[in-house]
């Protein structure tokens, strides 16, 4: 698990006004940057902020023996007055890199050093913009900075609320990994026809999308890609950070951490590994996904004792999974929740909170309703899923919300999937 929870802010460079200036300027401008990040101990998280900017400026590495004449071109500006903007610029590049605003401060505190009292009374008032929501940008010499304060903006106010974490765990084949992907309305997660995961994995939400992938393995931080992050050996726990999809208007942070499957009859640590996460890890809820296909089994049975006997019950939610797989003429969905609620009495539930869902329908429909081109299959399959929960007796909304007008629209159908009702939870954060 990371230490830095700033590991998940999000920056998006493509607006940034320095994007159309001169190679030289950029130079100094990055150089500037680094000098002024220096003045701090640099984390690996600033290291990757400084990756991204050198990449997006398009220059090489610092020159470390240029540094303090870049200072000088950039923040002192004594014979170019035009480039006073640039110190308004750096700061709000330093603020989104740090986040933490008393840090802000302290690297802010080595510029006022340099300049003016003018400029130190437009500097403060900056500082004060990127703190109060409310004040207006306003200033001149602010100018074509809106996007990188609104940015700020929005990381102070996301990592200024609680973050829930919320551990899943299942028996293998449950369909564990699509329902995390759906709750990211992405493919990060394993599944289960890919290798299993063998370790712990955080996965963490961004107060917005910028387009990257964050992550860290106990060793670094560094950028990823899909197919990197799908490829890459799960031998240690893994912290990974993206935007997530969410049927919600809601702009809380939540960490789902993925736990492996607890009856691998080949590598029977993945149990192991997953109870002590279970036992140690601090969390607001635990989902215990349940395969609609395969309830009652002795295995599930096994593990629902474990579950009983070491988690609070008050923080236990059952998701019944893989509901889609039902056949109207030889299933019955009422029949099978009924089941698993008496049965879950047994282990001491009282009042069972159980979720049907169709993960996989729900992780279509986000990936569909965001753009992402879906592949020939997933195409089919999306259009024979809409087909099937159109159906009232596929309706899995009834079980969570007594309105029958549930429309077919993206949030209706998100809906009927049950999966706006587990996110609910998740994202409240309270059962």
């Amino acid at each position: 698990m990371i230490q830095n929870q700033y590991f998940a802010s999000a920056v998006r460079l493509d607006m940034h006004p320095m994007k159309n200036s001169k190679k030289k300027i950029k130079e100094q401008y990055f150089g500037t940057l680094t000098y002024f990040l220096k003045q701090i101990e640099v984390t690996e998280h600033i290291r990757n902020r400084l990756i991204q900017y050198r990449e997006f400026f398009g220059v090489g590495n610092e020159d470390a023996k240029k540094e303090k004449s870049y200072v000088n071109n950039i923040i002192v500006c004594r014979f170019s007055p035009w480039r006073n903007k640039y110190k308004f610029w750096l700061i709000c590049d330093i603020a989104l890199i740090v986040v933490d605003y008393e840090m802000l401060n302290n690297i802010v505190s080595f510029m006022k050093a340099l300049v003016s009292n003018r400029q130190k009374k437009l500097i403060d008032d900056l500082l004060m913009v990127l703190l109060d929501n409310q004040k207006e940008i306003s200033q001149r010499y602010w100018v074509n900075m809106e996007n990188l304060i609104v940015q700020y903006r929005q990381n102070k106010a996301f990592f200024s609320g609680k973050e829930y974490k919320v551990i899943v765990t299942a028996n293998m084949s449950a369909g564990k990994s699509t329902l995390i992907n759906a709750v990211m309305g992405t493919d990060l997660s394993r599944t289960s026809q890919e290798i299993c995961t063998e370790n712990i994995c955080y996965f963490y939400n961004k107060p917005f999308n910028d387009g990257r992938i964050q992550i860290y393995d106990d060793k670094s931080e560094y950028l990823a890609d899909y197919q990197s992050i799908k490829a890459k050996e799960w031998n240690m726990p893994v912290s990974i950070a993206a935007n997530f999809i969410s049927g919600l208007d809601s702009n809380q942070r939540i960490c789902i951490i993925d736990t492996p499957g607890v009856n691998s009859s080949i590598k029977k640590e993945h149990g192991r590994i997953a109870k002590k996460c279970i036992r140690e890890e601090q969390y607001d809820i635990l989902l215990y996904v349940l395969n609609a296909n395969k309830l009652g089994t002795d295995e599930e049975m096994d593990y629902l004792k474990w579950i009983s006997n070491n988690v609070p019950k008050e923080k236990v939610v059952f998701v019944i999974n893989k509901l889609d797989d039902f056949r109207l003429v030889d299933d019955n969905i009422h029949k099978s929740i009924n089941r698993v609620k008496n049965e879950l009495q047994l282990f001491g539930y009282e009042n069972p909170v159980v979720c049907p869902v169709s993960a996989y329908f729900a992780y279509l429909l986000k990936k569909k309703s965001s753009g992402v081109l879906l592949t020939e299959d997933e195409e089919d399959e999306y259009e024979l899923y809409f087909k099937k929960f159109s159906k009232q007796g596929y309706n899995l909304a009834k079980y969570n919300d007594s309105s029958d007008d549930i429309t077919v629209d993206y949030e209706g159908m998100l809906k009927r999937s049950g999966f706006y009702y587990l996110e609910k939870i998740i994202y409240g954060g309270a059962i």
